[in-house]
């Protein structure tokens, strides 16, 4: 009877050296092939260019809440049939300004723990915070159009990074951090273009039949084809209208106020409330939130 040969593997894995180790993480990250989507930045660009960026929208909204006149009397100088409650892109503000200061923390750590992918995003960063900080001094300036222009960029951009250039399936803190602060600024950009082109085209105009159906069938198909955070997002955008549109039929006689009047409210808010039960269905059923 032979004897057994004694194995030749090692009882433990032999540690892997550090080029194994970012082999590895370069074959395992997720490299997008869209539009774009490199734009060549270096980490210590990124390092300067993302907090900057930060810094410059958070002292323009400061400004903007603080100078007189300040961005609620704006508001609520143009009433339209999207403009949502005044405080509701705010109450989203403070929460996201957190979460952005969580991820910037994540540009600082050593060079091989920043993903390609934080890297990646920081020019589009950049631009929404530029935009939205452009936006604030046309907004106080009463330039409607004018201010719609930086509004479209910001949205358009966030949103075309969301569909073609986000991990689609992250599995890193970093990855989901940055999907997080993406799919936010997407988010909360929606309900900033509606808010803005209704008013800048189309104050005090009551909503059309087109309009109506549009939004109707709008609102649920985003929720069933996108990730489960940016349906959330709609959601709350469309709480936001609701309760805007609410408070604006309140204060006038014709029961409208320069807005949708209280059944566009209402819509609204049926809406959101079937938006967020797709939501939580998906979430249920195994979905993505990012």
């Amino acid at each position: 009877m032979s004897q057994p040969r004694p194995s030749v593997e090692p009882l433990l894995p032999r540690p892997a050296t550090a080029t194994q180790d970012s082999d590895n993480a370069d074959e395992d990250e997720f490299q997008p092939q869209g539009l774009l989507s490199n734009m060549g930045i270096s980490i210590s660009t990124a390092r300067w260019l993302a907090p900057a960026s930060f810094i410059f929208d958070f002292a323009c909204q400061m400004y903007g809440m603080n100078s007189s006149p300040n961005m609620k009397q704006i508001h609520d100088r143009h009433p339209a049939a999207f403009s949502p409650q005044p405080f509701a892109i705010a109450g989203f503000f403070g929460p996201q300004q957190i979460a952005q200061l969580l991820w910037l923390r994540e540009l600082y750590r050593s060079d091989a723990e920043v993903e390609r992918g934080t890297v990646r995003y920081v020019p589009w960063y950049a631009l929404g915070n530029a935009m939205i900080g452009i936006w604030m001094f046309l907004w106080n300036g009463d330039n409607m159009k004018g201010a719609d222009i930086p509004v479209i960029i910001n949205t358009l951009t966030q949103v075309y990074y969301m569909l073609y250039l986000r991990d689609p399936a992250p599995n890193t803190y970093q990855a989901k951090l940055t999907n997080i602060i993406n799919i936010t600024f997407a988010g909360i950009g929606i309900l900033d273009i509606f808010h803005n082109t209704s008013v800048a085209w189309f104050e005090g105009v009551t909503p059309n039949a087109l309009t109506t159906i549009g939004t109707m069938a709008a609102a649920p198909l985003t929720a069933l084809f996108s990730p489960l955070l940016f349906g959330a997002c709609i959601a709350y955008d469309l709480f936001g209208v609701a309760i805007g549109q609410h408070q604006l039929a309140q204060k006038a006689l014709d029961g409208l106020g320069g807005g949708g009047g209280e059944g566009w409210a209402k819509l609204m808010g049926g809406l959101g409330l079937g938006v967020a039960a797709i939501v939580g269905a998906r979430g249920w059923g195994g979905a993505r939130w990012l």
